[in-house]
């Protein structure tokens, strides 16, 4: 499990990962404070106006998160912000949100990211609209299953489900907070 102190963030070569290329031409790199305004735009253009007032952007840059973003050809493709959140009772790495903006799709962005956090811990989780089958394939892909179901879980009254990586014997009865 990650530790609350290896959240902290240092500096844009923090992770050890970072600058990577996941296909030909994505790169990841850690974000910074300075990058919340860019944050907040991706934010709000793949979810809507609303992540202006209501997102994770100033999560981003903080000592209790961490947060990249991907880029194409030296511009800005997607997003990624992780913080700890209980799990089980225990404080487990929460990917908060992932966006990849809509000419961006398909190439490999939202894996890119991914692979970031699973680089800092294994042991990671998220919600997921239950709609959403492209991310739902994503993270079937990367080894995440399918904890529990949330009725009603989302403004909108969509289902959310619960994924995790934490290896079934952990995870069969979940606890979510």
């Amino acid at each position: 499990m990650v530790q609350a102190s290896s959240l902290s963030w240092a500096g844009p070569t923090a992770s050890p990962t970072a600058g990577t290329l996941a296909s030909a031409d994505v790169r990841v790199r850690e974000a910074s404070r300075a990058d919340r305004s860019v944050v907040r735009k991706m934010e709000a253009t793949c979810f809507g106006w609303m992540r202006h007032f209501f997102g994770l952007s100033p999560k981003v840059g903080t000592s209790y998160s961490r947060a990249w973003i991907a880029e194409i050809d030296g511009r800005p493709a997607g997003y990624l912000i992780a913080y700890l959140k209980p799990l089980h009772g225990d404080k487990t790495l929460y990917v908060g949100g992932v966006g990849t903006l809509p000419l961006f799709r398909k190439r490999g962005v939202a894996e890119a990211l991914m692979r970031e956090v699973f680089a800092v811990d294994g042991r990671v989780w998220l919600h997921v609209r239950a709609s959403n089958a492209a991310a739902i394939k994503l993270y079937d892909k990367l080894g995440m299953r399918v904890a529990e179901r949330l009725a009603k879980f989302y403004s909108n009254g969509e289902d959310a489900l619960v994924m995790t990586s934490i290896p079934r014997s952990v995870s069969d009865a979940p606890e979510v907070h």
